[in-house]
């Protein structure tokens, strides 16, 4: 009889359904401790990717030539050399427009991610400006362009302050109006110049931009720039 018993308790196990029926089915109590635990971990795993967008570069304006003819180095290093001056064209009898100072670009596959800058990133341009003489009504304006000022534009941003002939720093920003596609070879290009709105006349003025000197001090110009994360997942259609 004992012996029947154990064999008995034995088939019973055997026919028993598999775990995973048992949890498909709703059989066995699931803790609400244990369910806010796996929500609060898939919500995690959800976010990374918006917090992969929300990374920055912070690139400073440097006197050094760049690799690339006629332009200065954009990089993430600090200032490394005493202030210096960078002087527009004259602008004496120009007529309202946007006037280049002096564009920058970080070196080659700087800052070496792939990936989408995506549609409203932010970025802030924080730029010491002066203007040599009291004459013409100008504002601080810059662009960002992927490479060059043929390549894919980032945002234009244009300061609502105007240049005055003390030398100031000026912070303004602007957003992406679409995605951004970056490869790892990609540079970032950047415009510093003008927007004259009031002509001087026959006065003799310019635009000027101060870089280097002391890390976060005056005259250490410099621009934050939205990194690229790794494109989202494709789209699912039902």
């Amino acid at each position: 009889m004992a012996l029947r018993r154990r064999r008995k308790r034995s088939f019973a196990w055997v026919n028993r359904p598999p775990l995973f029926v048992l949890l498909s089915q709703g059989m066995l109590a699931r803790p609400a401790w244990l369910m806010a635990l796996l929500v609060m971990f898939f919500g995690v795993i959800l976010a990374r990717p918006s917090e992969v967008h929300a990374q920055t570069a912070t690139f400073h304006l440097h006197s050094e030539a760049s690799t690339t003819s006629g332009l200065l180095q954009l990089t993430t290093a600090g200032p490394d050399a005493p202030s210096a001056a960078v002087i527009s064209i004259a602008l004496r009898n120009k007529q309202p427009g946007e006037f280049l100072i002096k564009a920058f670009d970080t070196p080659a596959g700087v800052p070496g991610l792939s990936g989408t800058i995506p549609v409203g990133s932010t970025l802030s341009f924080t730029l010491w400006m002066r203007k040599t003489a009291d004459f013409g009504n100008m504002a601080p304006k810059a662009k960002v362009y992927l490479n060059n000022a043929t390549g894919s534009l980032l945002c234009i941003g244009t300061a609502t302050v105007a240049l005055t002939t003390t030398l100031t720093p000026f912070t303004f920003s602007c957003t992406t109006t679409s995605d951004v596609t970056m490869a790892a070879a990609d540079r970032v290009y950047l415009w510093v110049g003008i927007q004259l709105t009031a002509k001087p006349g026959n006065n003799v003025v310019q635009a000027e931009l101060d870089i280097e000197g002391t890390l976060d001090g005056a005259t250490d110009s410099k621009i934050i720039v939205p990194l690229p994360g790794a494109p989202g997942p494709p789209a699912i259609s039902s």
